[in-house]
C-alpha cells in the first residue's frame, strides 16, 4: 500500500487521526498499535456515546468501530456519524465470518468494513479505500460548488444583459 500521508485532507504536516471504538483489550488496543506502526494516530473509546462526544470536540479522519457496542450499536453510531460528521470515514468491524454485517454497514454508508481477527493487510487496504473515498467525496463537493458558482455567474450576466438600461444598448 502507499503512504497514508497522500490521503490527508489538509497540509502534509497535519496528522491523520482515527477513533477506535470498541473493546479495548480485544480490538482497539491492537488496532491502535497497528496504526502507530504506520505513523498514524488513534484514540480509544469503549462506546458510542463517548465516541460522539470525542467527535464533537476533536478532529478525526476516520472511525473504526466494532459492530457490537454497549448501549448504542455500531450501526446506530454509523448513522449518527454519517449525519453529523459526513467528512469522517467510517469503517465497521464485524465478527469473524459475518460478511453480511459488513455489507449492511456499507449499504448504510460505511466507507469500509473489517472482519475479526484484524489482519494488518486488511486494515491497510480498508483504511486506504475509506480515506480515498472521502478524499474523492470532498473533491466532488468542491467541483460541484465551483460548477454551481460558474452557472450562477453566467445567469447573473444574462440577467444583467437582459435588463433594460443595463448591458448593451440597442
Amino acid at each position: 500500500m502507499g503512504d497514508f500521508q497522500e490521503l490527508r485532507p489538509g497540509p502534509r504536516t497535519s496528522e491523520v487521526r482515527f477513533l477506535a471504538v470498541g473493546d479495548a483489550e480485544e480490538v482497539s488496543s491492537p488496532l491502535v498499535r497497528m496504526l502507530a506502526d504506520r505513523g498514524l494516530s488513534a484514540e480509544i473509546c469503549s462506546g458510542a456515546d463517548q465516541a460522539l462526544a470525542m467527535l464533537e470536540h476533536s478532529c478525526f479522519e476516520g472511525v473504526l468501530c466494532e459492530q457490537n457496542l454497549p448501549g448504542m450499536a455500531g450501526m446506530e453510531l454509523l448513522s449518527e456519524v454519517k449525519t453529523s460528521y459526513p467528512q469522517v470515514a467510517f469503517v465497521m468491524i464485524a465478527e469473524s465470518g459475518d460478511v453480511r454485517q459488513g455489507v449492511l454497514a456499507m449499504i448504510a454508508g460505511a466507507s469500509g468494513y473489517l472482519l475479526k481477527p484484524l489482519r494488518s493487510e486488511a486494515v491497510d487496504a480498508s483504511l486506504h479505500l475509506a480515506l480515498g473515498r472521502k478524499r474523492l467525496e470532498r473533491s466532488l463537493v468542491k467541483f460541484r460548488t465551483k460548477q454551481n458558482l460558474k452557472e450562477n455567474i453566467h445567469k447573473l450576466r444574462l440577467a444583467k444583459a437582459a435588463t433594460p438600461g443595463r448591458g448593451e444598448s440597442y
